[in-house]
């Protein structure tokens, strides 16, 4: 007791050290509000992560799924054609066969066959299988960038000598001519309830036309003002979409073609456009980088994504489950949706409406979701005899064994044991709780994350070591503060601390200046950030002072003609017999 008396009198900082190192309690890392709300739908995107990236040697021009299972999908770059796998997201096959650009390789219905055009001016079909040709097609007189299967027995196709045509493969002749375009025809596609008499075409001569193959000629024309990269016909073929320039434009078609709605999102051209495997949501690529998602109900922007290189191409496989996107670059990128990350029932359902699904995923962040029904006296004995003999089954010893009820979730009845963690401690934690503030500040910096260094910064101030852990630094271990300083002195979030932690550091530091040049170099940036952030300021200050003098004016506008709303005025004859009176009004 005497020795313990006399070392709490000769060494009063050791004793207290002692208590703080057996009490210590970690930095609490400060939580700022988030800036925008992540929405159901845009969670469901986030589940497309990428997954694989092909390189060509040739810009994508074209990119068309398989209906039929397993959804391949087909890209077309330069002189050849490469189908990929799309359960597997893996190359399957390549069809070299060509002597110039491929264009538009689309699939049949069953997926069975391909047809793609050529800068020849020739129209091929292939087997997709043994990739064999089975029929040519000779008669455009310019290179054809359209070609898709209309019905099993006719092909359509466009071409850059201004024709639409349309093709019989039993008899591998040329079946009818549309002639009406005064440009390049650049796509085209067939109506989805009458595909063997309504052929839709969009040419680069602003026009939309409607075809019917039983007359041969144009019943329906729109113009979209700008010419047509590409086309889409709704599931109904009531509405059509079409694109071009950077924005997209609705048309009625039942209405005889009228205009119902028009949007633009993209800063530069569109390239093309689809839609995903419900009909409900519409997705476009452009030159800018992006896809942007939309829903047709209201056609706002519900999701996008950016990429490294300008869009040409971009599909998505029927089951919504892959989205490959072709660049200028000659890179295909593949996105496929984790489905471990969603719920199984997570889906585009009741009639390809995200409604439901948000007000799924509200209701089981609430706790407030449907309960299904229960079960019948005589379903729930077969369900434990069922259970019953799993459990039998199951070998003594053997890994099911030693995991029986891992997947048990605990009822509110159950007594749940909670077991004492030790506590692991980051590395600013330790140094801190060693008192070792120079390292803990390097630790801080050296995670990179600014919320984690203005919040240990925070902890030095209150415990009256910051000089301590700023001073004695070399250029080595400077130079990383300053750079932090220069990178979010001006962050309106953590401003206020920086802005203390910056004057500290120049006033120990600022009787060597000159020493070093990356310290030097380090400094100038932060002082040409900080006039920068000086000029924004005064800006803002200024349209602040022209904004409160527009409100005043305002204001007292207002207030002049409640007040002259108020009295009564003269008639017309008054005003007219006195015509000083009349001046002063007006």
């Amino acid at each position: 007791r005497r020795v313990h008396g006399d070392l709490k009198v000769q060494c009063p900082r050791l004793v207290f050290a002692f208590i703080i190192m057996s009490n210590y309690e970690k930095v609490e890392i400060k939580k700022f509000p988030k800036t925008s709300e992540t929405s159901a739908e845009n969670r469901y995107w986030k589940t497309f992560k990428p997954t694989q990236t092909f390189k060509d040697y040739a810009k994508i021009t074209d990119i068309e799924f398989c209906p039929a299972k397993p959804y391949d999908f087909a890209t077309s770059a330069s002189t050849r054609v490469t189908v990929y796998d799309g359960s597997l997201i893996a190359q399957k096959r390549q069809i070299t066969r060509f002597t110039q650009i491929a264009y538009g390789g689309s699939f049949r219905s069953d997926g069975k066959l391909v047809v793609v055009g050529c800068e020849d001016s020739s129209v091929t079909m292939f087997d997709s299988t043994s990739r064999s040709i089975l029929r040519q097609f000779k008669g455009h007189t310019g290179p054809v960038h359209v070609t898709r299967f209309a019905t099993n027995s006719h092909l359509l196709s466009g071409s850059d000598d201004k024709t639409f045509r349309c093709w019989d493969i039993a008899a591998e002749c040329l079946s009818q001519t549309f002639v009406g375009h005064t440009d390049y025809v650049r796509c085209g596609r067939a109506s989805p309830n009458q595909p063997d008499q309504l052929w839709w075409s969009g040419s680069y001569d602003h026009s939309v036309k409607l075809w019917d193959t039983r007359s041969g000629n144009c019943v329906n024309t729109m113009n979209h003002g700008a010419p047509i990269e590409d086309l889409l016909v709704a599931s109904s073929g009531t509405l059509v979409f079409t694109a071009g320039e950077n924005y997209i434009k609705v048309w009625d078609v039942l209405s005889g073609g009228r205009l119902v709605h028009q949007f633009s999102n993209h800063q530069k051209t569109i390239t093309k456009i689809c839609m995903d495997g419900t009909g409900s949501r519409l997705l476009s690529c452009s030159l800018d980088h992006f896809v942007k998602i939309y829903n047709i109900a209201d056609y706002n922007v519900t999701h996008s994504f950016k990429y490294d290189s300008p869009l040409l191409s971009l599909g998505i496989s029927p089951d919504n489950r892959v989205l490959a996107v072709g660049m200028v670059d000659g890179t295909v990128n593949v996105r496929k949706r984790d489905t471990k990350d969603t719920d199984s029932n997570f889906s585009f359902s009741t009639g390809g409406s995200l409604d439901a699904l948000q007000d799924q995923l509200d209701a089981e962040a609430t706790g407030d979701a449907p309960r299904k029904a229960p079960l019948s006296m005589a379903m729930a004995m077969k369900l434990v005899e069922n259970v019953g003999k799993q459990q039998k089954s199951i070998k003594h010893g053997s890994g099911k064994w030693f995991n029986r009820g891992s997947a048990h979730v605990p009822t509110e009845s159950d007594y749940r044991v909670e077991s004492m963690r030790k506590q692991r401690l980051q590395p600013y934690d330790h140094f801190l709780k060693k008192f070792q503030y120079h390292q803990a500040l390097d630790a801080a910096l050296q995670n990179g994350e600014a919320v984690i260094v203005c919040c240990v910064v925070d902890d030095l101030i209150q415990r009256g070591g910051l000089s301590i852990a700023l001073s004695g630094r070399d250029e080595n271990t400077l130079a990383p503060l300053i750079k932090f300083l220069g990178k979010y002195l001006t962050n309106p979030y953590y401003s206020s601390l920086l802005i203390d932690v910056a004057n500290v550091t120049l006033d120990t530091y600022g009787g060597v200046l000159g020493q070093s040049l990356i310290i030097d170099e380090l400094l100038l940036r932060l002082k040409r950030k900080l006039d920068e952030e000086s000029t924004v300021q005064k800006s803002l200050c200024n349209v602040l002072g022209s904004l409160d003098y527009l409100i005043s004016a305002s204001l007292s506008l207002s207030s002049f003609t409640n007040q002259s709303t108020e009295t009564t005025l003269p008639s017309t004859n008054e005003i007219n017999n006195k015509p000083e009176e009349k001046e002063q009004i007006k």
